[in-house]
């Protein structure tokens, strides 16, 4: 008998790869103006923030930047 991995946050019923990235990560990817769509396209990732750093960008004030970055469409 074979044993499987199983991979629950990677492998969704949609296809998609989930990926949750954490403040430093988010951090990262504010300060460096990456693109989100052309970097982790719709059709193949599925992004998610963490409720902590949620929670965390909205109480700052002095995170208005990273609250707009990640609220972008």
């Amino acid at each position: 008998m074979s044993l499987r991995m199983r991979w629950p946050y990677t492998r969704r019923h949609d296809g998609r790869i989930a990926v949750t990235l954490d403040n430093n990560v988010w951090n990262f990817l504010c300060n460096n103006a990456v693109d989100l769509a052309r970097e982790f396209p719709l059709d193949r990732f599925a992004l998610f923030i963490p409720r902590e750093v949620e929670i965390g960008v909205q109480a700052i004030s002095g995170k208005a930047d990273l609250r707009e970055y990640v609220n972008a469409d």
